[in-house]
C-alpha cells in the first residue's frame, strides 16, 4: 500500500481536535491494516499531539462466528492491548456483544426470523451497530448526546459495486470527513477507501 493510496491520518489527527475517534475491528485484513495505519501513525507524533483525543478499538462480538475465529480476534485484540500499552497510547480497545434478545438464535429461534440475507439484514442493526449504540449511550461524557465521532472506517470502493455506491453516495466532496448513514452528528474516515 503505497502512501498516496491512503488519506493522511496524521494531519486529520490533528486537524479534528479533541473529538473522539472510533475504529470499528473485525479481525478481517481490511480493519486490522487500518488499525495498524492509525497506531502508527499516533506513534510518530510527539506525545502531547498523540494523547490530545480519546481513541477507541471497538470490536463486535456477534456470537455467532466459528471458533477459530473469534479465537483469532480474541488473541489479536490481547496482543493489541499489549502493543497499546507498551508504546504508552491513549486507546481504549472495547468488546462488545449484542443484547441477549438481539443475538442471532434469538432472532432465528425466537422471533421466526429468516437468515439473514441481502434484502433483509437484519443482523447487521441488531448484532453490530446497537451493541456500539448502547456503548456511546452509556458514555455520552465521552462521546456527547447524540454522539460527535469520528469513525474510522476499514471500507474501500475496490470491494463492490454495491459498497463503492454506498461510499460515493456519502462522500463529501473536497474533505476526507465523509456524512455518517445514521448518525448526522458523525463524520466517517476512510483511510484505506483508495487501496
Amino acid at each position: 500500500m503505497s502512501s498516496l493510496d491512503m488519506v493522511d491520518l496524521a494531519s486529520l489527527y490533528v486537524d479534528t481536535g479533541d473529538i473522539p475517534w472510533v475504529v470499528g475491528l473485525s479481525g478481517g485484513k481490511d480493519s486490522t491494516a487500518l488499525t495498524m495505519y492509525l497506531l502508527e501513525t499516533m506513534e510518530s507524533l510527539p506525545p502531547p499531539v498523540r494523547n490530545q483525543k480519546e481513541v477507541y478499538i471497538t470490536c463486535v462480538n456477534t456470537l455467532v462466528e466459528a471458533p477459530p475465529v473469534i479465537n483469532h480476534v480474541h488473541k489479536f485484540i490481547e496482543r493489541l492491548r499489549l502493543y497499546i500499552e507498551d508504546r504508552g497510547l491513549k486507546v481504549t480497545v472495547v468488546e462488545l456483544t449484542p443484547d441477549d434478545e438481539q443475538t442471532f438464535w434469538s432472532n432465528v429461534i425466537g422471533r421466526g426470523y429468516p437468515t439473514p440475507v441481502r434484502e433483509f439484514r437484519w443482523c447487521t442493526d441488531r448484532m453490530k451497530i446497537r451493541p456500539a449504540m448502547k456503548y456511546f449511550n452509556e458514555n455520552a461524557e465521552v462521546f456527547g448526546d447524540p454522539p460527535v465521532v469520528h469513525f474510522l472506517l476499514g471500507t474501500r470502493f475496490d470491494e463492490s459495486a454495491a459498497r463503492k455506491g454506498t461510499m460515493d453516495a456519502h462522500t463529501r466532496m473536497d474533505s476526507d470527513l465523509h456524512a455518517h448513514g445514521t448518525i448526522p452528528t458523525a463524520s466517517t474516515i476512510r483511510p484505506i477507501e483508495n487501496w
